[in-house]
């Protein structure tokens, strides 16, 4: 659910598109188990967020679930931080390992 301060905030800052989602904690996890359903994410909880302004903003959440529970940030950046953006996608996946890092696209989230 996300707070009416922390829409209020998201609605001042067109420029980080994906700010709502990584303020909102059911939201992003419903994304993480679109994307990484074997996680099985059921709650989420913030324990830390960092907020540039028109910059980014990062969020550490736990998330809990069958499997015990699983630190995950995420951070929104700008729209024309298309390097950034890259840069994480092009990371190369590490061997024999679960999935570390997501990219979503459509709101400039890792």
């Amino acid at each position: 659910m996300l707070y009416p301060a922390d829409a209020a905030l998201a609605g001042r800052e067109p420029g980080l598109p994906g700010l709502g989602l990584v303020l909102d904690a059911e939201a992003l996890r419903e994304r993480l188990a679109e994307r990484w359903p074997e996680a099985e994410p059921c709650s989420a909880r913030a324990v830390y967020l960092r907020y540039k302004p028109r910059t980014s903003c990062l969020v550490a959440y736990r998330f809990g679930g069958p499997h015990g529970e699983l630190d995950v940030h995420a951070i929104a950046r700008t729209g024309t931080a298309t390097d950034k953006v890259q840069k994480a996608r092009d990371r190369p996946p590490r061997w024999g390992a679960r999935p570390r890092l997501f990219v979503l696209d459509d709101c400039a989230v890792v």
